[in-house]
């Protein structure tokens, strides 16, 4: 158990010493203990006879916050019962503490176990595309943890750093209205530590998004749509990418469409005039722009978008017009 420095607090007063050099010194634990700190607050007298607060993550350590110590420890009580009461109620939290705090790290340590093989569409043998190996275990008493490992153009997958136990392992594609997956596949896998346990799957990909993924470089036109969970851009219909293979028809709404990324620091950097919104409130500009259209798959905010556009330079923004497309 990591103890965070031996200073109270006082929640009713005026913070001492020096703040900046504590905050500093703060910063610089941080920075040494890992990813991030799993935090026990002792509240006052009241809650801190009832609950302590903890958030638990595999790769934590345990900082102990005294908020109210001296509430809790060095004020007066009414009875000696009460001053032993809260002395024992210290004690108790402070050992679950260190325990929750040892079995973490025993299990982190425990992780040298792996998973590898192949899988194969049951009709071609080939390797499905958009598809993924995955496997859940729990972290602590409370959380869930997610490994899955996708698997490549020669079929092949593995994964890594898993505990020495047994696992549900399951095979899972992406379907053509994402952002969903469907199971193909599942199995019960006793993994031993520092042993790599081989596990090759044959599945049947019906109901899978087979689609082959292209990209597609140039100029388009079209007009923008950012804001609030929105970056969608509809080309014009003369460079639009859209072929029939890309199945667009099997959406429930018009899907030609792409999701705009634009590069770090452009949008900042743009004059954006004025133009109408629509019923979101979101603003829609005529554009002329250089990339790179990536896709079918899904995109974006929920997977709505079948197509990326990866903007590499705005040559043209302004307000909508009647001529544009022309």
């Amino acid at each position: 158990m990591l103890a965070h420095r031996h200073r109270r607090i006082d929640a009713r007063g005026a913070q001492r010493g020096n703040p900046a050099r504590e905050n500093a010194e703060e910063r610089h634990h941080r920075r040494n203990d890992g990813e991030c700190h799993r935090i026990v607050r002792l509240h006052a007298e009241e809650q801190a006879l009832h609950q302590a607060e903890s958030t638990i993550d595999e790769s934590c350590q345990i900082v102990i916050v005294r908020h109210a110590e001296r509430q809790l420890l060095l004020r007066p009580a009414r009875h000696p019962v009460q001053r032993i009461a809260r002395v024992l109620t210290l004690v108790s939290l402070l050992a679950a503490a260190s325990f929750t705090s040892a079995a973490a790290q025993s299990e982190l340590l425990s992780r040298t176990a792996s998973i590898a093989g192949t899988v194969r569409d049951s009709v071609s043998g080939r390797a499905p595309g958009r598809t993924s190996v995955c496997t859940f275990f729990p972290v602590g008493r409370s959380y869930l943890e997610s490994r899955c490992a996708t698997v490549d153009t020669l079929g092949a997958y593995r994964l890594d750093s898993l505990p020495a136990r047994r696992l549900r392992v399951s095979v899972q594609c992406q379907t053509v209205r994402g952002p969903t997956w469907k199971e193909l596949a599942a199995d019960s896998l006793g993994l031993t530590g520092n042993v790599v346990a081989r596990r090759d799957w044959t599945v049947s990909v019906a109901g899978c998004d087979t689609r082959l993924v292209r990209r597609v470089s140039g100029i388009f036109r079209g007009h923008y749509t950012p804001g609030f969970e929105s970056s969608k851009f509809v080309p014009c219909a003369a460079d639009a990418w859209f072929i029939p293979a890309d199945s667009l028809d099997a959406y429930s709404y018009d899907a030609r469409r792409a999701w705009a990324t634009l590069p770090k620091g452009l949008g900042e950097r743009l004059a954006w005039p004025d133009a109408p919104r629509d019923s979101h409130g979101n603003p829609r500009y005529y554009v002329r722009w250089r990339g790179t259209v990536v896709g079918p798959g899904s995109f974006g905010h929920m997977g709505v978008s079948p197509f990326e556009f990866f903007v590499d330079s705005v040559l043209e923004l302004r307000a909508p017009a009647a001529k544009d497309c022309r």
